[in-house]
């Protein structure tokens, strides 16, 4: 039996120990029991440094960026799933093992690790040694290289609304197409349709007004949505209806299809169908006009 004045010292001493054996290499589940020596815990539950330890052998990071979207639905292993051992290595073993998982994203404060089957917007992290994300891929981490003319950062995209910048023999004869011609003209200059405008509005001339999104018709019915007006929802038209454009740049990765939003159904569509009309002759100084089928409008002078 040990004197009682012993037991603290016996308990300092064992923690020490355990503190030393973990900087050197010791077992571990978290970062947070690893010394300054060896301060990342692997996946296999040992404190070490550099690769396999604080970075995983394969794949690629991106440092302090989320990948938003792309998310494996929870019965495929997504919705956040906790690291039992490892950390970021843990979370790469994870993505690893789902046959599903091509990219994740690491949160290191609730510990719990984000799997993709694709790769989504690369956004910025607030905090940047909280949040990791990586790939199988070896060049899945390849940074986008930026907006190309005429496409502008309009929140987390790279878009072109063609009504607020007329590019691409794009004129007010023309600047409002159906569902096909849109996907057609976005195609040619690098593009597609967006499947969101949330938060990459246009200017307000022309948010109030339906932009054609990329999800699948249905039958002869296209999906479209009102920028500035996004909480009322999106709701479907005939896809040869005239209505403005929007282009998203193409990225590294096709972007994933996100949930669908809000959908509301319209029950006078007619009131949205556009149609231009040319001016008369006799008419000087004139582009035309769009009207709506129900309503008389006037030239545009």
């Amino acid at each position: 039996m040990l004197p009682e004045l012993c037991l603290p010292i016996l308990v300092s001493l064992l923690s020490l120990h355990h503190a030393v054996l973990a900087q050197d290499g010791g077992q571990c589940r978290r970062d947070a029991e690893c010394g300054n020596k060896d301060p990342c815990c692997s996946r296999y539950g040992f404190c070490g440094e550099d690769e396999g330890y604080c970075f995983p052998l394969e794949g690629c990071l991106l440092r302090g960026i989320e990948i938003q979207g792309g998310d494996l639905r929870p019965a495929e292993g997504g919705g956040g799933v906790t690291v039992d051992r490892g950390d970021l290595d843990g979370c790469a073993l994870i993505c690893e093992e789902n046959s599903r998982c091509q990219w994740y994203t690491y949160d290191k404060q609730s510990n719990l690790c984000y799997l993709k089957y694709a790769r989504g917007y690369l956004v910025n992290s607030t905090d940047t040694s909280q949040v990791i994300s990586g790939s199988t891929l070896p060049d899945g981490c390849e940074y986008e290289q930026g907006c190309r003319p005429p496409y502008r950062r309009e929140g987390s995209r790279c878009l072109h609304y063609c009504q607020d910048y007329p590019q691409w023999g794009v004129d007010w004869s023309n600047n409002r197409r159906g569902y096909h011609q849109t996907v057609a003209l976005c195609e040619e200059y690098g593009g597609h349709l967006p499947y969101s405008l949330q938060g990459s509005e246009p200017s307000q001339g022309i948010g109030a007004e339906w932009h054609w999104l990329n999800y699948p018709p249905v039958g002869n019915t296209c999906l479209a949505i009102r920028p500035a007006r996004y909480q009322e929802g999106a709701a479907y038209f005939p896809c040869e209806y005239k209505f403005s454009m929007a282009c998203e740049q193409d990225t590294a990765y096709p972007l994933p299809m996100p949930s669908y939003p809000r959908i509301v159904r319209m029950t006078n569509s007619t009131l949205y169908n556009y149609n231009y009309q040319p001016c008369p002759q006799a008419v000087t100084n004139c582009k035309g006009r769009w009207g709506l089928q129900d309503r008389e409008t006037r030239f545009r002078e």
